[in-house]
């Protein structure tokens, strides 16, 4: 996606989302939270209805997106994987 500030992205990372289409800090493109809270509130403002774990494919997918609901999502040190 890019850095925020949009003219400093231009010439730091161009070829990121903002980089390329990004026209002012607040016409950047793209909106990403700053934290998985803000995320959480975010997604039920504007799509009161999503299910992140209904929206998953398999069924891997849905109990890793379970456990990350939950608090219960844990890293593997040694592999670098979620279980």
């Amino acid at each position: 996606m890019g850095p925020t500030k949009v003219m400093k992205t231009r010439y730091s990372e161009p070829d990121t989302i903002r980089g390329t289409f990004g026209l002012s800090d607040t016409r950047n493109c793209s909106h990403g939270s700053d934290s998985l809270e803000t995320a959480k509130r975010e997604i039920e403002f504007f799509f009161p209805d999503f299910d992140p774990i209904g929206f998953s494919g398999s069924l891997e997918e849905k109990e890793l997106l379970r456990k990350h609901r939950d608090n219960l999502l844990t890293l593997n040190q040694c592999k670098f994987v979620h279980y």
